[in-house]
């Protein structure tokens, strides 16, 4: 599986000695955004409840992505995309689609209710 983008960053910090900035510039990204991927840790995780997909909602809580900011990156409404997460509507083709690129992870694997 791809390594997440917070896991190459602490990597490159901790282990490489790379500077936030010098690893910003490399990733195309701001310094703020290797900083906060380095020492953030978020207080409201993605719930089981709140997602039933597994694998999906680990992706989320690694990659501190919120359902508010999923909807955003995937351009779906927030009230689909909630509705989709909790199994209370069928997700349309269109939306596994976008969740499998945007994750990276296979179909058979991101989809495993738990």
């Amino acid at each position: 599986m791809e390594e997440k983008r917070k896991d190459i960053y602490i990597r490159e910090h901790e282990k490489e000695g790379m500077s936030y900035t010098e690893i910003a510039e490399k990733h195309g990204v701001s310094r703020q955004c290797v900083h906060q991927a380095c020492t953030f840790e978020p207080k409201h995780k993605v719930k089981p409840r709140a997602c039933i997909f597994v694998n999906l909602r680990n992706w989320m809580n690694d990659n501190c992505i919120s359902k508010t900011k999923l909807s955003e990156i995937a351009e779906f409404s927030y009230t689909a995309l909630d509705r989709y997460l909790k199994g209370e509507s069928d997700a349309p083709k269109r939306f596994i689609d976008k969740m499998i690129e945007l994750t990276g992870i296979p179909y058979e694997t991101l989809f495993i209710v738990g």
